[in-house]
């Protein structure tokens, strides 16, 4: 049996390509993790329902608006849950280069 010795946070420094959770861009509402993946929170108050029914296009923002963070009573619960404001979960999908409604696609 071999041992495991996970790597050591030295190493994970020491490359310089390396991303960390500060270095993660910014949401910009292109839809893709909401889309593909119905979030816990969703599941919780809906069910399995695809779409999600708080996540909708604002056409004059240009990008898709989750509604939940938006719920006068739960909004920081929420907030928290989902992790707003820590950056996008999915820096490399190509849905990032071309937001758009995609609601014709579903």
């Amino acid at each position: 049996m071999t041992d495991f010795n996970p790597p050591s946070e030295s190493s994970d420094s020491s490359d310089p390509q390396a991303p960390s959770p500060s270095q993660a861009p910014d949401c910009i509402g292109c839809g893709w993790c909401c889309l593909t993946d119905q979030c816990n929170v969703s599941h919780d108050l809906y069910g399995y329902s695809q779409p999600c029914p708080d996540l909708y296009w604002d056409e004059a923002l240009g990008r898709y608006v989750c509604l939940l963070m938006r719920d006068d009573e739960k909004r920081e619960q929420y907030r928290k849950a989902l992790y707003q404001g820590e950056g996008c979960c999915a820096r490399f999908n190509p849905w990032r280069e071309n937001v758009r409604n995609r609601d014709g696609e579903r």
